[in-house]
């Protein structure tokens, strides 16, 4: 009798063994099979991104949106201070003449 409920036990033990041993492996083909289609995603992507500037700079064309480097030039620069300049001219007018309309009051 004994004998009989240890070799049950013993074959409950092992079926259980095996069943999570079954369910860890299930898991890691789980979890190998989606970085394995992760990668994928990313190498076609990266592809696709390569194909298109390698495309880009055979064609001459620049990207849409791509606006390139921005330098900053005398040009640009000038604008740049004399819009600065406008702005502060305006409100110093402004300010002046908040100043002088209380000095007339």
């Amino acid at each position: 009798m004994e004998e009989k409920e240890a070799e049950r036990e013993k074959e409950a033990v092992e079926r259980e063994e095996r069943r999570w041993r079954e369910m860890v492996e299930w898991e890691e083909r789980r979890e190998r099979e989606r970085r394995e289609q992760e990668e994928g995603l990313e190498r076609e992507a990266r592809e696709r991104e390569e194909r298109r500037d390698r495309e880009m700079r055979e064609t001459g064309k620049k990207r849409q949106g791509d606006k390139g480097e921005r330098r900053v030039t005398t040009h640009s620069l000038s604008i740049y201070l004399c819009w600065d300049f406008h702005c502060f001219m305006l409100f110093y007018q402004h300010f002046i003449a908040m100043l002088m309309s209380r000095v007339l009051q």
